[in-house]
This record gives structure tokens, sequence and C-alpha cells, in this order.
């Protein structure tokens, strides 16, 4: 980010702060690790002292798996923020199949949005990814219920045969090793 800043601004005499902000969504669990950067090192029979030069930050959680389903609904931005946030917190459980279709009308208001389709393509792809097949099926089910059946029909067939292209990617990959 600075680079790219110092690139954009290449006789400033100052930087920008940033910020670092990670997004914690196992659900059950609290963040526990350490929230500075140089407690992550592992320094063996060396003190803090040792190292003057290494980074030392203090990063922000957005600790997910403290807040409930309606505190994420309403965070601020674009219907994509809540959704995204939401697919990420249920990510990789069987409740994201159960909660998918809670959801349809932030599916539809990202679908309705500038850049709806590629947004939704994202989320979508995500689902495929992370998701079990009952999510995928429901995914399905949430996409024919806010557009034309043959749009939803092509998203998901698209995203299956992206999916498939992979694996025989993965499988040739692995054959050759």
């Amino acid at each position: 980010l600075i680079q790219h800043w110092r690139e954009l601004n290449p006789h400033s005499l100052w930087i920008p702060e940033v910020t670092a902000l990670v997004v914690y969504p196992r659900r059950g669990r609290c963040w526990s690790a350490p929230l500075r950067l140089e407690e992550h090192y592992r320094r063996e029979g060396a003190g803090r002292e040792s190292y003057p030069w290494s980074l030392r930050s203090l990063y922000r959680i957005d600790d997910l798996s403290l807040l409930t389903e309606r505190e994420v609904r309403a965070r601020m931005g674009p219907p994509l923020v809540p959704l995204g946030l939401l697919v990420l917190s249920y990510a990789g459980t069987e409740q994201l199949a159960l909660r998918l279709p809670y959801w349809s009308d932030l599916f539809a208001q990202v679908q309705a949005s500038a850049h709806g389709p590629q947004a939704l393509y994202r989320i979508v792809r995500y689902v495929h990814h992370l998701g079990d097949e009952a999510a995928v099926a429901k995914m399905d089910d949430v996409l024919h219920s806010i557009m034309e059946s043959g749009r939803a029909e092509a998203l998901m067939r698209t995203m299956a045969d992206e999916l498939r292209e992979r694996g025989s990617e993965e499988g040739l990959a692995k054959g050759r090793a």
C-alpha cells in the first residue's frame, strides 16, 4: 500500500498511516492471538530489544464471532459488505446452507447494484469453494429466487465449469508429480 501510494505521490514528504485489520469469522471461538505484530515473531533466547529494526505494529480485529447476524446486517456500506461478512462467517459450516435463504434480500440488492453481477459472481464462487453440496444447492435456489432462471443457471454452470477445470488441472499436476 505504501509503495503504491509513493508511486502516486513521489514528491510527498510524508506517508499515510496504514491500519491493519484482521476480519476473524470463526464461529464459536473468539480471537485469542496477540494484537501486536511483533508478538507473533519467534525469537528464541533473544529479547525484544535485540531486534530494534523489526516491524512493530498494533492491528485491529473485526471479530465476527462476537456479532449477531443482525449486527452484521446493520454494517454501514453497500449490501455486499454484510453479505460478504455473513458468508465469510458461516463458510465451511453446515449452517451456511441453512442461512443462505435468509439472505435472499441481500443477494437481490447486490445483484441490483452497479457492479452487481461481478460482485455476485465472487460470492457464488466463494460458496462453491467453501460450502458443501447442501450450500451449493441452496445457493442455486437463492439465485433462482432473485433473477430469471436462465441467468441463474448460466451463473451456476459457469461456476461448475470453472471448478471442474481447476480440478482437472490439479489432477494433471499431481499425476505429473
